[in-house]
């Protein structure tokens, strides 16, 4: 073979050998390029995602401090009638209470009354029993006892209730004011 024709086959198998490198080196750079945009591309479209869901999620987040607001404000509000209306429950209790221990008050008093009215009528009748040389039954003697240690515990009864109005009185003053 003449050597020109080697020299020539050996410079174009040479330029087919390297154009063939250089195109694949070409179309693997353009496919790592193309793989590269597409990453990118999916980067973008998954962070867009990310931004809609941080930004619904703040919205949502807003919406449920709004709501909260509104729910602490009318529990508030709620909190605020129901005490008024246990205060106004509370004075209607202690003006009851004070009216009642009057009441039981004016009872013990007419109660220990007619005890002392009682009382000298009892030895009125055991002392003419005795006058008479009698002796007087143990029914009428314990009668006489009994109404003796009544009046001592209705006088005690009266001394608290006596107490325990001066209290409830002066509560009852604080309430009104």
């Amino acid at each position: 073979m003449d050597p020109i024709w080697l020299g020539l086959t050996t410079l174009l198998t040479a330029v087919i050998v390297a154009g063939g490198a250089l195109l694949t080196t070409w179309m693997n750079a353009r496919q790592i390029r193309q793989g590269k945009e597409q990453d990118y591309a999916r980067q973008d479209a998954v962070a867009a995602k990310a931004a809609e869901a941080a930004a619904l999620l703040l919205a949502a987040q807003k919406a449920s401090i709004v709501r909260t607001d509104e729910v602490a404000r009318l529990a508030a509000e709620a909190d605020e009638r129901t005490a008024v209306r246990l205060d106004k429950i509370d004075e209607q209790g202690k003006v009851i209470h004070s009216l009642v221990n009057q009441k039981l008050t004016t009872v013990t008093e007419q109660a220990l009354f007619a005890t002392l009215a009682l009382l000298p009528h009892l030895e009125e009748s055991l002392a003419r029993i005795r006058a008479s040389g009698g002796k007087p039954p143990e029914a009428d003697l314990k009668r006489l006892a009994d109404t003796k240690r009544s009046i001592v515990d209705l006088r005690e009864t009266l001394e608290r209730r006596t107490a325990n109005q001066a209290d409830a009185d002066a509560e009852l003053k604080k309430a009104v004011q």
